[in-house]
């Protein structure tokens, strides 16, 4: 009997307590890609194309795009001023469909999940869903958005976006 509930307990319990355990416990930003890293430097990880100056900061898109779940995405580094010195302080990435599917990043944000644990927070409107995960060094927000242009399509926006929590670094 002893066994019998030890292995009831081992097979329920235990992918719950592995979630929890190996959930990231920080943010310090994505890939090879850390809080803090200059310009120069993240171009000896990744392709970027030509970087972009907008209000002080500088942004920089990387060439490839990034298949996450079966969708792609475009991802952008943004740095805290459009100098060598400048400082990575957000990672972004957006990717759209055309489906009726409001879900349709539903897999995507169950990857995060499993990566980071439950978010902190949700927060559902009309044509947007956001999930927030709070970390000591950094943040993560996902978010979609569906709108409906006709009865038989529809425009799915997804936007995932980690921060640094630090703005200077």
């Amino acid at each position: 009997m002893r066994r019998k509930s030890l292995l009831l307990c081992i097979t329920f319990c235990l992918p719950l307590i592995a979630t929890s355990l190996f959930a990231e416990t920080d943010i310090l930003g994505w890939g090879k890609a850390k809080w803090g890293m200059t310009q120069s430097q993240l171009k000896k990880l990744y392709e970027i194309e030509k970087c972009t100056e907008f209000e002080g900061t500088l942004m920089c898109a990387l060439i490839e795009r990034l298949n996450i779940q079966g969708h792609n995405f475009k991802l952008v580094f943004t740095f805290d001023e459009n100098s060598p010195s400048g400082k990575l302080i957000k990672i972004s990435m957006s990717s759209t469909a055309t489906t009726l599917d409001e879900n349709a990043f539903g897999s995507v944000l169950g990857l995060l999940v499993r990566k980071y644990g439950q978010p902190d927070s949700k927060k559902s409107f009309s044509i947007a869903k956001t999930s927030l995960w709070l970390k000591t060094s950094g943040q993560l927000e996902f978010q979609t958005m569906f709108n409906k242009v006709s009865p038989n399509s529809a425009f799915v926006l997804c936007i995932i976006d980690y921060i640094a929590v630090a703005r200077r670094l």
